[in-house]
């Protein structure tokens, strides 16, 4: 009784825990959001000679506001005009040194993510770490490019992020050959319950089943 009784509780936790704060962390951008545009929307509002409570708040408002601005920012930077603003901006941007750090810093990473033909930070790897004797889960980020390449001077080499447990957004971000790195048949989604949960959810996979026929073929042998 005592055992099913933790069993549940277990199950339980790994499913409200993940539920409760994905909920709180959208309520509060959501509401984050909402509390920084509502002065802006509150003084749009009141432009148009419409009777409105002083205290007037419509939530997810901001929110979809700042979903629209961006929409309407990629459809406007697609065209020619659109393009010349931002080569102007960005000449702007290298000039100033905090600016330039961090402004040009985000927009190579979009645009790598963006504009890469493989795919990204989907497959789940098995390598060496911190020592050969043990094995850490990773994830494929993209193939090795650029200075890095260059200095490694290896055609096969992979950038592979090994996130820390259970903080997943924090880790060791590997350069490593692809030979190294043994992937496995399992979701990023399945990975990250896993490292999530210590190990406890172990999603069954290809690599899961050839283990498990091998190990019956030695017991039948």
């Amino acid at each position: 009784m005592k055992k099913a009784f933790e069993k549940y509780m277990i199950a339980g936790l790994l499913i409200v825990i993940p539920v409760g704060l994905t909920y709180f962390l959208l309520t509060f951008v959501i509401s984050g959001v909402d509390h920084a545009m509502a002065p802006v929307v509150a003084k749009i509002i009141r432009q148009t000679h419409a009777p409105l409570p002083e205290d007037f708040q419509l939530p997810g408002l901001g929110f979809f506001l700042i979903f629209l601005f961006i929409f309407i920012s990629g459809i406007l930077a697609s065209n020619f005009v659109g393009r010349r603003v931002i080569q102007a901006w960005d000449s702007l941007a290298v000039r100033i040194p905090l600016v330039r750090t961090f402004y040009l810093g985000m927009k190579k990473l979009i645009q790598t993510i963006s504009e890469t033909q493989q795919p990204t930070f989907e497959k789940m790897v098995f390598t060496d770490f911190p020592q050969n004797s043990s094995q850490a889960l990773g994830i494929v980020c993209t193939e090795t490019k650029g200075e890095l390449k260059a200095v490694i001077n290896r055609p096969d080499y992979c950038n592979v992020f090994v996130p820390s447990t259970p903080n997943v957004t924090t880790g060791f971000l590997l350069f490593m050959p692809k030979s190294e790195a043994t992937q496995i048949d399992l979701l990023a989604e399945d990975g990250f319950k896993t490292l999530i949960s210590f190990g406890a959810l172990q999603p069954s996979g290809k690599l899961n089943k050839e283990e498990s026929n091998a190990s019956e073929s030695d017991k039948n042998s």
